[in-house]
């Protein structure tokens, strides 16, 4: 097994419609009854986390709903959207996602779980290594997986599929970002500011994170003052906001303005029979000339085009409608 610094790294878990399981370094307990109770910090009790999460698939279910956030990776954000698909489910399929690695605060605010993190696991190939190891340790491999993505997660999709020995039932790809990233009309803002400025935003954040709470709070809706966004938006931006969380998302998007370049056409080929694709209108990152494109070159691609005006950050403002879509969508994968 891996060491315990590299595959737990603040990796909130959302496996049903109430409980969330924030797997840490070796450092919490998960209970037959689904109760989640702080354990030691000694990397001996992850065998035990990790035999309590086989038993939850071994005793109740076969197959998982397993959500891949974009960037920034709190999965915190899509609490909501997460929620409405397990509801719409009917209960039937669990509703997992995972942070990326740094990407969110650690349990109780404990620096230690920072100190021990190795920078490595937050580049994307680290996080793409983060994600296969999580899966394989904590979910058994005759579970049968549909996989959600969202953005990059998109891309961490399809580089994860040869790795893992799990059947995949269905890949839905949200928004995906799986090529020519810095092309897009958002890449050609944001990749020169990532190269030269990405510097600046963990001391401006630092300075934000002395601020009272309220005053942090007062900050995000003054932002989203004229959206309507879930109540999870919020809690998910506090988590976020910390020198440390920042400078890493923003790393990890400076690597994908220079990797997710060329469309990977043999992968694409190898796995499109599980693969669907949902395309925005209007997305700044993956245009809809993107989606057309792959739609010619895979003229029997399960590949689809948003006709709501739905923007990439859906989790923003239609959470509860693209679960809705989702959960129709994966109907005949259950």
């Amino acid at each position: 097994m891996v060491q315990s610094s590299y595959l737990y790294t603040f990796t909130p878990v959302r496996w049903d419609l109430r409980r969330w399981l924030p797997v840490a370094i070796a450092g919490w307990n998960f209970n037959p009854y689904w109760e989640c109770q702080h354990a030691s910090s000694s990397t001996g009790k992850s065998s035990q986390t990790h035999r309590q999460l086989y038993l939850l698939f071994q005793v109740h279910c076969t197959s998982c709903c397993f959500c891949l956030p974009g960037n920034p990776g709190v999965i915190e954000y899509y609490d909501c959207f997460m929620e409405e698909l397990y509801r719409r489910l009917e209960g039937r399929v669990p509703v997992w996602g995972v942070s990326h690695a740094g990407h969110v605060q650690p349990p109780d605010g404990n620096q230690q779980l920072y100190d021990k993190l190795s920078y490595e696991v937050c580049t994307l190939e680290g996080q793409i290594r983060h994600k296969v190891t999580f899966i394989k340790e904590n979910i058994p491999a005759n579970v049968k997986l549909i996989f959600i993505g969202h953005s990059i997660g998109c891309y961490i999709i399809l580089k994860i599929l040869d790795q893992l020995d799990h059947k995949i039932k269905r890949c839905f790809m949200l928004f995906p970002t799986i090529e020519r990233m810095a092309a897009s009309p958002n890449g050609r803002v944001y990749t020169p500011a990532l190269k030269y400025l990405r510097w600046l935003a963990p001391f401006l954040v630092k300075g934000v994170s002395y601020l009272p709470e309220n005053t942090k709070r007062w900050l995000i809706e003054c932002h989203f003052k004229n959206e309507d966004i879930p109540s999870c938006t919020q809690s998910a931006t506090l988590s976020f906001i910390s020198p440390f969380s920042v400078s890493n998302s923003l790393y990890m998007a400076h690597q994908e303005m220079q990797a997710v370049d060329k469309l990977d056409v043999p992968l694409l080929t190898r796995h499109m029979p599980i693969l669907s694709f949902y395309f925005g209108s209007c997305d700044g990152w993956c245009p809809l000339a993107y989606g057309e494109e792959l739609r010619s070159r895979f003229p029997t691609g399960d590949i689809r085009t948003c006709d709501q005006g739905y923007s990439h950050a859906y989790v923003i403002d239609a959470s509860p409608q693209m679960a809705d879509i989702v959960s129709d969508w994966a109907q005949p994968f259950l």
